[in-house]
C-alpha cells in the first residue's frame, strides 16, 4: 500500500499526485498507458475517491494524465520532460488503433492518394513485384492534440487492388478496405525500426526541423497466403517515441 504522510503540511491530493507523477516517470504502466481505476488508488492510498479525484485532475491540468469518461485514465504527452509516446515491441503496427489504445484520439488526415510506378527496387523486392509496376500509393499524417506525431506511406500493388483510390478507404482503414472489398486477409507482419533525419517533406509535416533525428518503422503485411500486400513507412519524431522491451531471461544451463 502507497501511505500518505499526513504530518506534512502537504495536502494529501497533492501528495498523491506527486506520488503518482513518480510512479509515471518510472514506467510502472508503460506497458499499458492506463492507470488503475480511481477505485483500486484509493485503496492503495487509503483515501476516498474524491481525493483521487483532486490527485489525477491536478496532473490531468498538466497534461501528465488524460482522463477520459467511461473509459479511463491514461498517461498524457507531458509525462515526462519529453512527452513522448511509449510504444510496447507488442504493440500493434496499425498507428491509429495502437495510439487508441495508448489512450489518444488521434485524428487521421489523408494528404494523398495516388497510383504511381514503385519509388524503388527496394519497395520492389519486399512486395514481390517488377521494379516498373504501378503502386498505390498512400499518405496520411496522424494528429493528437492539434500537432502532427507521426507521418504514414503506404504502398501496395496496383495489380492487386485496382480501384483502392476510387472511393473513401472502409472506416479510414487499408487493412478494412483490403478484407471487405478484395477478400484480401492481413494475417502477420515484419518490421524494421532505424534512425534518420527529417527530409523537407517529413519536417513539414511533423512541425520539426529538417535534418533532426526521427525513428522509422518499417512494416511488411502479409496476407494468409504469405503474400505481402502492403509496405508501410511510418516516421515519429525522435522526441515523442520511446520503445519499451521486455523479455523473460532464461537463466544459463550448466
Amino acid at each position: 500500500m502507497n501511505t500518505i504522510d499526513r504530518s506534512l503540511p502537504i495536502a494529501t491530493y497533492f501528495q498523491i499526485a506527486r506520488d503518482l507523477q513518480s510512479r509515471i516517470g518510472s514506467g510502472e504502466w508503460n506497458a499499458t498507458r492506463k492507470l488503475p481505476s480511481e477505485a483500486q488508488l484509493a485503496h492503495d492510498y487509503g483515501v476516498s475517491r474524491m481525493t483521487v479525484r483532486q490527485a489525477l485532475a491536478e496532473l490531468d491540468k498538466d497534461g501528465i494524465v488524460r482522463r477520459r469518461q467511461g473509459v479511463g485514465t491514461f498517461i498524457g504527452e507531458a509525462a515526462d520532460r519529453h512527452g513522448r509516446v511509449t510504444m510496447t515491441m507488442s504493440s500493434t503496427m496499425i498507428v491509429r488503433r495502437a495510439l487508441v489504445d495508448m489512450g489518444y484520439d488521434p485524428e487521421m488526415r489523408l494528404t494523398q492518394a495516388k497510383v504511381i510506378p514503385v519509388p524503388s527496387e527496394d519497395i520492389a523486392r519486399a512486395l514481390q513485384i517488377r521494379d516498373d509496376e504501378m503502386v498505390a500509393f498512400v499518405e496520411r499524417s496522424f494528429i493528437v492534440d492539434g500537432k502532427g506525431l507521426v507521418l504514414s506511406h503506404s504502398f501496395l500493388p496496383h495489380r492487386l487492388v485496382e480501384g483502392i483510390l476510387d472511393r473513401p478507404l472502409v472506416n479510414d482503414s487499408i487493412h478494412e478496405t483490403l478484407s471487405h472489398r478484395y477478400g484480401i486477409y492481413v494475417e502477420r507482419s515484419q518490421r524494421w525500426i532505424e534512425a534518420v533525419r527529417a527530409t523537407d517533406d517529413e519536417a513539414q509535416a511533423l512541425s520539426v526541423e529538417v535534418g533532426s533525428p526521427q525513428l522509422l518503422f518499417t512494416s511488411l503485411f502479409l496476407d494468409t497466403k504469405s503474400q505481402p500486400v502492403e509496405y508501410v513507412r511510418t516516421v515519429w519524431p525522435g522526441d515523442s517515441i520511446r520503445i519499451f522491451l521486455e523479455q523473460r531471461v532464461e537463466l544459463n544451463q550448466v
